[in-house]
């Protein structure tokens, strides 16, 4: 092999160990080229006499010595590579052919042209040596690779599972490729990424119905308002069972960790039926909530979503930037409702921390909310009938009816609920629901 092909081959296989330590850190893999004709193997994607080593610390092994998930891993990477070099291999069989008719023109004539046949001779050996080819708006469009993949989560721990979907949408952001996979895993959906489209396949809720359509998510379709998507994306990073909202269960927006520890306790601890049948999502925050709600609308989800009211003033007696909200979530949910989804609406006054009886700033909010519903069989009872009028109540409003309630309707029952609180809880003349007279 030539000093050029060797130095390229060395390149190539060192991103072969590259792409495969970005799923395993730990491991490295050893590897001596020889390409071999497309195949579904791995052992297959290099020739037989072809080095393919694990490195694990000081040991090296075989592949057949290494674990399920190690070797889907190696997998992934080596047809990354053999597309590298299968591409390159076909893109210069292109550039070559009209070389090769300008030489044999060249050749034919009477006599012979010397001077376009050395030139032909020249660019044709530059070629052969892998020297690099000039890239042109006329460069023909070679057919890209489909990669199918079933439950790529199988033998993966959660680390090298969240490792494993950074490099399959890595390899998806190339434009030869296309990734398609079926998984039951969290880790491996993120419906925040560019060209993402999510399917969801549901069996019918009794065996003699019709089958259920499938439910369809295109990230490129859905509008974000500001910095919302930045926000979202920091949220899955934060909490990965975001993405459980695309599979099976009725998702509940819930704002805050209190919430949905409250929750946790309530059905798990208790064993309660629900607890296979929902899916509590924090938003970690009153804003984020509205991009949620975005999210289920695009996907034609039915779903719960419970947050707090908050006070109508700032501790300096001000307008409370967070009050406003409350409208925004209210014609959110107008919205969503009017695309035909089920939305069921509550509110928690002043919030929810204080609907349980506890304090506004206490500590250990969401662990003292678990314990405090293990320990009183009355606040689980309270938090049990809101997760059921979450999931199976028939009043979908927080206040009455709520039937041709118009948003400005809204933020006045509102207040007057909050203020009603406040007076009720020996508050009426603190700033925060008085505001500056």
């Amino acid at each position: 092999m030539s000093g050029v092909h060797a130095e390229h081959f060395n390149l190539i296989a060192s991103k072969v160990s590259t792409g495969f330590k970005g799923i395993f850190p730990g491991l490295d893999v050893l590897l001596d080229i020889k390409p071999a004709s497309l195949t579904s193997e791995l052992t297959g994607l290099v020739k037989k006499d072809a080095g393919l080593k694990v490195k694990d610390g000081n040991y090296e092994t075989s592949v057949s010595q290494q674990g399920t998930g190690a070797r889907r891993a190696l997998f992934w990477s080596m047809l990354q590579v053999f597309n590298e070099l299968n591409r390159d291999k076909e893109t210069r069989e292109v550039t070559k052919k009209p070389i090769q008719v300008a030489l044999k023109k060249a050749m034919d004539k009477k006599p012979p042209d010397q001077a376009i046949i050395d030139e032909c001779n020249l660019k044709l050996e530059a070629i052969e040596l892998g020297n690099p080819i000039p890239k042109s708006i006329e460069d023909p469009a070679l057919p890209g690779y489909l990669l199918l993949i079933d439950e790529p989560e199988n033998a993966l721990h959660p680390m090298a599972a969240r490792a494993a979907q950074r490099h399959l949408y890595k390899l998806a952001e190339n434009p030869d490729w296309q990734i398609m996979l079926t998984t039951h895993s969290p880790y491996f959906i993120n419906a925040l990424e560019d060209h993402t489209t999510i399917i969801r396949l549901e069996r019918p809720a009794t065996h003699g119905g019709d089958l259920i359509s499938p439910k369809t998510y295109r990230s490129d379709l859905i509008t974000f308002q500001g910095d919302e998507k930045r926000r979202l994306q920091a949220l899955q990073h934060i909490d990965p069972s975001l993405a459980e909202i695309f599979f099976g269960s009725y998702p509940i927006l819930v704002e805050g960790d209190t919430e949905h520890a409250a929750f946790l306790a309530t059905i798990i601890e208790r064993q309660h039926e629900l607890a296979d049948k929902v899916t509590i999502v924090r938003a970690r925050g009153k804003g984020i909530l509205l991009s949620l709600v975005s999210v289920l609308k695009h996907f034609q989800m039915d779903f719960g979503i419970v947050h707090d009211s908050d006070a109508p003033y700032n501790s300096k007696g001000g307008n409370n930037s967070i009050w406003s909200l409350n409208s925004s979530i209210r014609n959110a949910i107008a919205s969503a409702r009017d695309s035909g989804i089920t939305v069921r609406h509550k509110v928690s006054i002043p919030d929810f921390e204080r609907f349980l009886g506890g304090e506004e700033e206490s500590k250990d909010k969401p662990l003292m909310a678990y314990l405090a519903i293990l320990d009183n069989a009355y606040l689980g009872i309270v938090v049990q009938n809101m997760l059921n009028d979450l999931v199976y109540g028939e009043n979908h409003h927080p206040f009455g009816s709520g039937e041709g309630e118009t948003i400005a309707q809204y933020e006045i029952l509102l207040r007057e609920k909050v203020i009603s609180w406040a007076e009720n809880n020996g508050l009426s003349e603190n700033i925060k629901f008085k505001g500056l007279a």
